[in-house]
């Protein structure tokens, strides 16, 4: 007897070989991009405090999708705020700080922690937002009292319709019709 495999169960067993090696090599991936991460924000700091920026920028934006903790994440979004403030790209800067505060609208910088320039950056981002609110605020009761005179016009037009068939249909013009009867049956 021929103990060779056909060929389709070598093209098969080929075929679950190379899968795995993809899957294992996927993996140790994944775990070495994660291991790269874990101490993304320690080392952010560490470079903030030596002026190495543009470091802080490539870490923080390659690791920030991989931060879980809302903390983790608005500590990352302050360093690299941070970071684009200190290589003056201010509109940068603005839109970071801008992110920090949708995820956390409360949020205060440390004045010790950081510098002036930072400080003054989220100052006018907080107060941009306020008057985006306000506008945004002031357009909806525009919109609202515009609005309601429309609703109350429909309202009011509708009834006024209703109404007015209504009476036409109750007074049936004049005369009373009858409904013929059923038909007879032979």
């Amino acid at each position: 007897m021929n103990s060779e495999k056909p060929p389709r169960c070598k093209k098969m067993a080929n075929l679950k070989i190379w899968a795995f090696i993809f899957s294992a090599l996927l993996l140790l991936t994944n775990v070495s991009a994660q291991d790269k991460c874990d101490n993304a924000l320690e080392e952010a700091s560490q470079k903030i405090r030596r002026g190495q920026f543009d470091d802080v920028i490539q870490l923080l934006l390659r690791c920030q999708p991989e931060l879980a903790d809302l903390n983790d994440k608005l500590e990352g979004l302050r360093l690299l705020g941070r970071a684009y403030a200190g290589l003056n790209y201010y509109e940068r800067a603005k839109k970071t700080i801008y992110q920090l505060l949708e995820l956390a609208p409360d949020w205060e910088p440390d004045p010790l922690r950081n510098p002036q320039l930072f400080l003054q950056i989220v100052d006018r981002v907080k107060q941009q937002k306020l008057e985006e609110e306000e506008k945004t605020r002031q357009e909806a009761q525009k919109g609202e009292s515009k609005g309601g005179k429309k609703k109350w016009f429909f309202i009011l037009g509708g009834g006024a319709a209703a109404a007015v068939l209504t009476v036409a249909l109750v007074s049936g013009g004049g005369g009373e019709k009858r409904l013929p009867g059923p038909p007879q049956f032979p």
